[in-house]
C-alpha cells in the first residue's frame, strides 16, 4: 500500500485503515499484482477522498484513472450513485469491472476504457455531474478540467490527486521524471483551478498534493 512515509500517516495508519470500507483489500492486491502499488492511494488520500465524496453528498460522480478500482470503490461507498470512471489500460479496466462486478456494483460503475482526454465525450448526455476525482495523465489535467466546467453542475466538487509532481511545480524537484511541458501544464490547470471567478479551492497538504474545488 502505498504510503506517504511521514510521522503523520505513521500515527494515523491503523486510524485511517479502519475507515476505508470493508472488502478494499482485494483492490489493493489487485494493484499490487500490477506492480502498482506505488500510484494507487494511500489510506491518507483514499480517506480523505471518501470523506470529502460524501460530505459534498452527489450523486453522479466521474473518475479518471481506474487502475484496478480502488479509488473507484471509496468513491461508491461514500456517495451510493453512479460512478463513471475511465481507464486507458485494457488489463487494469479489465480487472477493475471483474472486482466490481465480484462486489455487485457494475449497475452503479461503469468503466469506460481508452484515453479519457477522447472518451469523456462519450458521456455527456449523463451530465450535468455532482463531482470530478482526477488521477490520470498529469499532462491533460486542464483538458480535464474544461471538459468538467462545461459538464460540472454549479457547486460541483472537484479533486485532484499529484498536483505537486514532486515539488517540480514550485521548482524544487532536481532531476525529476516530470518534463517540462508537464510541469508548465499542471501549472496552467492550478492556475484555473484557483481562479476565484470560476472555483472556490485549496489544497490538503498530502506528500502529493490533493487539490480541492467547488464550481462556482
Amino acid at each position: 500500500m502505498r504510503s506517504n512515509g511521514s510521522t503523520v500517516e505513521d500515527y494515523f495508519s491503523d486510524k485511517l485503515t479502519s475507515q476505508l470500507p470493508l472488502g478494499f483489500e482485494v483492490f489493493r492486491q489487485a494493484s499490487d499484482q500490477f506492480q502498482k502499488t506505488r500510484i494507487s492511494l494511500a489510506p491518507l488520500e483514499a480517506t480523505l477522498l471518501q470523506t470529502l465524496v460524501k460530505a459534498h453528498g452527489g450523486t453522479k460522480w466521474v473518475e479518471i484513472g481506474t487502475l484496478t478500482g480502488f479509488s473507484g470503490y471509496c468513491i461508491s461507498q461514500a456517495s451510493k450513485g453512479h460512478l463513471w470512471t475511465f481507464e486507458k489500460d485494457p488489463a487494469h479496466a479489465a480487472r477493475a469491472r471483474e472486482l466490481f462486478r465480484d462486489q455487485n456494483l457494475h449497475d452503479r460503475i461503469t468503466v469506460v476504457e481508452g484515453d479519457a482526454s477522447q472518451t469523456l465525450a462519450s458521456i455527456v448526455g449523463e451530465g450535468p455531474f455532482d463531482g470530478l476525482f482526477i488521477d490520470g495523465n498529469k499532462g491533460a489535467y486542464g483538458e480535464y478540467l474544461q471538459w468538467a466546467l462545461k459538464n460540472l453542475r454549479p457547486g460541483g466538487m472537484i479533486i485532484a490527486d499529484n498536483v505537486y509532481l514532486g515539488g517540480a511545480i514550485w521548482g524544487e524537484a532536481q532531476g525529476s521524471h516530470w518534463s517540462a511541458s508537464v510541469v508548465q501544464r499542471m501549472r496552467e490547470f492550478l492556475t484555473v483551478l484557483f481562479d476565484p471567478n470560476l472555483f472556490t479551492a485549496s489544497v490538503a497538504p498530502t506528500s502529493e498534493g490533493l487539490a480541492i474545488a467547488i464550481k462556482k
